[in-house]
């Protein structure tokens, strides 16, 4: 069974749910697994009770009027039907203009079923008829146009019994099965009946249908036209009396009113008898002159938005709304003016982070540029955009992505939704699921301005079995049927897809995918569990180790050490035999300084080509690199995750020529500084003399792709070394070295623009040159995260210009783990009440002897600023006493 239940989401913006600063109970988390107990809230969606129940038969076809002739003694023949479609106009034939003897009918009847007793007259209106518009071009003696109004001398009112229908606006009936009401007689040449009739048929082809009916050259010229429509059905169908009423369907709205649909007006037929064929006038074919006519909109939109109407209900679709609730569904915004946030929807997971779909931040647009709950709440600009680097838009694969917000989430007005962590039990067959969209709001002014509301479909069925083949394999499909009425509701793309693991206990599953087609069809998302590993990069940085290069020469058997996965990468080495020349080591703290030029800030690829740092703001690359068809580079990054420097200019030098490899060199000059805690600029080899570093390990960039046969979402960077090596010819400035190792197709990726360096002494190296040709010998991998800023946008307090490459080592000691040593230089001595914040940090030694040898400043009377690298001295102590001056 399909069960569709939906929460309206009204939010108002009483206070404000995004902060500058981090709220108190801000912590930065240590991955998914923590993060029940950091957004702790449960989130309550009630789920009601069923709204009316079975059908009663008073009050079932509430638009359905009986149009009278008033006769002389004061009876009423009520020998055609109609449809109420607004409160002042009914829907029919034109044919019921006169009656036999040409006289025109003058009133009508609604909400009574028993023309004949008064039992059911409790909701009953008798409406006397103002006027009769019949379609200008329809002639009575023709079997086309046949259709009208009737303008009603004043306007009905709604009650339990009353109520318009909505019009079809589509050319083919919304379903295989119709239905048509009406007093007519229950069989050729029997009377008219006193109750009202209901009887189900099944629309037929033209061709078909015009085998069945008699048609007269003189009244059907054309034959049957695209205007009308035939129905039948082998053991009723409408007959005599029930001209001008409806040949209809219900559809439903996301709240579970019924709402009958005007597919026909009965027009004529062969004789009702078991087996006949009935052919209506088609309304789809006439909604122009009909709005013109009545001098308002019918679309479904304007039906549905209603308010005045007690509708029928469907028992099995049901709604609920609730007051304000704390907010997690955010709206994407391009401007901060833009008032629709339902362009594409995001869900907060964290208090700066809002999951979202890939296709939503990858449009014409461009990236979003803000977020809000409501179209009048605050606004939370957006920092960064992360799109998943497999993202496959053609085929909606990969389809998500993670909007970084600059300001932080108040959980005293919202409540972040933690991702579904994938239990040994799994997830049970049949899973309800709720699901993001949005309804038009004139029906519910009561809950503000919005254009619309955020509500949560309840989906419950069995997996999809249909064109499995083409869901990709992050993609879930859930079977639906739910037919509702066009329009009634929309989508929320982007919007989550969440899961109850326990009671009023919600997780998000998934995220809506474009691929599915609409609110009553089959849903289908993008499973958000084979990307908490990519997600938990993003937002979790501490997670990921910071890794460095090394070379090991004694051991036969390589070791890896990342994070917690040294068995799988242990088990992908196994006990093959072993080469000693080639081996691996990971160990942590290494300062970086090969970057990778990117075109687009939002790129992840940082192997498309290579540089070194080499001063703060200059990176050393191949000329090749920067003169590509894409243009100079925009931005240079360390890791896909990392920020990005912008770049201010490039210098190609002047003797390059594409087609030449000849002085294939360039530096590129960068907006921002790089930070010495994180960098450490490689110094340009400068002795003049040929040959002088021969001998030494030769070291280049490169790039495996994966560990242990899983993918890897990213490339990770090798340094590779040359024990053995040979010089061969070369020209100009370009240098050659011969090498033979066979290594498996596909291993590696040559790092073209990235160093070559050569290793003096240990743990220093020299940048010998650039653009590297060759394979992989000794691997020795840089995989890591950020721990803070890379590049900073003034210069940092121990920057200097440097007067030429001969001082470069002095500006930029290379150290492995501990960090220099900031002194000041110069500078006048300070006196007591000059400086009131500053404290000295001191560690007491154990002759109770107290070394300062860090500085901070006072900010609270309870709390001291310092620099992280102070945790410790130089032998690993912690600090434990500080004075202040």
């Amino acid at each position: 069974m399909d069960i569709l239940l939906l929460v309206f989401l009204a939010s108002v913006a009483w206070c404000k749910e995004f902060v500058v600063d981090p709220p108190a109970q801000y912590s930065t988390g240590n991955g998914f697994a923590d993060c029940a107990s950091r957004f702790s809230a449960t989130w309550k969606i009630p789920v009601p009770e069923a709204l009316g129940g079975v059908r009663a038969f008073q009050g079932e076809f509430k638009h359905m009027a009986a149009i009278g002739w008033t006769r002389s003694d004061g009876k009423i023949d009520y020998l055609c039907g109609g449809s109420l479609i607004t409160w002042r106009f009914v829907l029919t034939a034109a044919h019921c203009a006169i009656d036999t003897s040409n006289i025109q009918p003058d009133t009508t009847r609604f909400g009574d079923t028993d023309l004949a007793g008064t039992d059911d007259d409790e909701y009953a209106q008798q409406v006397p008829i103002e006027r009769f518009i019949k379609h200008p071009q329809y002639r009575q003696s023709k079997r086309y146009y046949d259709i009208a109004l009737i303008k009603l001398d004043k306007d009905v009112q709604s009650n339990f019994g009353v109520c318009f229908a909505c019009v079809w606006r589509e050319y083919d009936a919304p379903s295989d099965l119709l239905e048509a009401v009406g007093f007519g007689a229950l069989g050729f040449g029997e009377k008219l009946s006193s109750t009202l009739q209901k009887v189900q048929l099944r629309p037929l082809d033209t061709t078909a249908c015009a085998e069945r009916i008699p048609t007269s050259r003189r009244q059907m010229p054309e034959g049957l036209r695209e205007d009308q429509m035939c129905a039948h059905s082998e053991t009723m169908d409408t007959c005599e009396g029930d001209s001008g009423g409806p040949l209809q369907t219900e559809l439903h709205d996301v709240f579970g009113n019924v709402y009958p649909q005007l597919v026909g007006v009965v027009s004529f037929g062969t004789p009702c008898t078991q087996g006949s064929t009935g052919v209506y006038t088609r309304v789809s074919s006439y909604l122009n002159w009909i709005e013109k006519e009545v001098n308002q909109s019918l679309s479904y939109e304007h039906c549905t938005d209603s308010s005045l109407c007690d509708r029928k209900q469907n028992p099995t679709i049901s709604a609920a709304m609730t007051p304000r609730y704390p907010i997690n569904r955010v709206g994407l915004l391009w401007e901060r003016t833009e008032t629709d946030i339902y362009q594409c929807g995001g869900l907060l997971i964290d208090y700066q982070y809002v999951l979202t779909s890939a296709v939503c931040v990858t449009s014409s647009k461009g990236h979003p540029r803000f977020v809000a709950s409501s179209p009048v709440s605050d606004r939370a600009t957006v920092e960064d955009v992360f799109v998943h680097p497999q993202y496959d838009r053609e085929n909606s694969y990969f389809d998500i992505a993670l909007v970084k917000l600059r300001q932080y989430a108040n959980l005293e007005e919202t409540n972040p939704i933690c991702p579904w962590l994938k239990n040994q039990n799994g997830e049970k067959n049949s899973a309800l699921f709720q699901v993001s969209a949005s309804v038009s709001q004139r029906r519910l002014e009561q809950f503000g301005n919005s254009s619309g509301s955020s509500i949560l479909q309840m989906v419950q069925g069995a997996q999809c079995t249909d064109h499995m083949d083409s869901i990709g394999s992050d993609l879930v499909c859930i079977t639906r049927n739910i037919t509702l009425v066009p329009n009634s509701c929309e989508l929320d793309f982007g919007g989550p897809v969440l899961i109850e693991e326990a009671s009023n206990v919600y997780r998000i599953r998934g995220v809506l995918s474009r691929r599915t087609q609409g609110c009553g069809s089959n849903l289908i998302f993008t499973d958000i569990t084979p990307h908490m590993q990519w997600m938990e990069k993003i937002m979790f940085k501490n997670l990921n180790e910071w890794l460095t290069m090394s070379s090991i020469f004694q051991s036969y058997q390589p070791y890896l050490r990342i994070s917690d996965h040294s068995s799988k990468y242990q088990s992908y080495w196994g006990n093959r035999k072993k080469n000693p020349t080639i081996s691996a080591e990971v160990k942590s703290n290494y300062p970086v300084n090969r970057v990778g030029l990117l075109w687009e800030k939002t790129e992840t690829d940082i192997y498309q080509c290579g540089g070194v740092l080499i001063d703060y703001q200059y990176v050393l690359t191949s000329a090749e690199c920067v003169t590509t068809s894409k243009g100079y580079p925009s931005f240079v990054a360390w890791s896909p995750f990392s920020d990005r420097a912008t770049v201010e200019n490039v210098f190609v030098h002047p003797k390059y020529q594409r087609e030449s490899p000849n002085f294939d060199i360039a530096l590129v000059k960068l907006r921002q500084y790089a930070n010495p805690q994180l960098f450490k600029p490689l110094c340009p080899w400068t002795a003049m003399q040929d040959d002088d570093w021969n001998g030494n390990p030769v070291q280049f960039g490169a790039s495996i792709s994966s560990l242990n046969g899983e993918p890897s979402e990213f490339r990770i960077y090798v340094q590779t070394t040359l024990h053995k090596y040979k010089r061969c010819a070369g020209k100009n400035n370009q240098l050659c070295i011969r090498r033979v190792v066979a290594l498996i197709p596909g291993l590696c990726e040559i790092d073209y623009g990235g160093p070559v360096l050569t290793e003096l002494n240990r743990n220093e190296y020299k940048v010998l040159g650039c653009k590297m040709i060759g394979l992989l010998q000794t691997i020795i991998v840089i995989a890591g995260a950020v721990f803070c800023q890379q590049f900073l946008d003034s210069p940092p307090v121990n920057y200097t210009v440097g007067d030429s490459f001969e001082d470069c080592e002095r500006r930029f000691p290379f150290e492995l783990i501990e960090y220099s040593v900031v002194q000041a230089v110069g500078g006048e001595r300070a006196f007591q009440g000059e400086f009131q914040h500053m404290a000295a940090i001191g560690w007491t030694r154990s002759d109770g002897r107290i070394d300062y040898l860090c500085g901070g400043s006072l900010i609270t009377w309870r709390y001291i600023l310092t620099a992280a690298h102070c945790a410790v001295d130089t032998s690993q102590q912690t600090r434990h006493n500080f004075k202040a001056n």
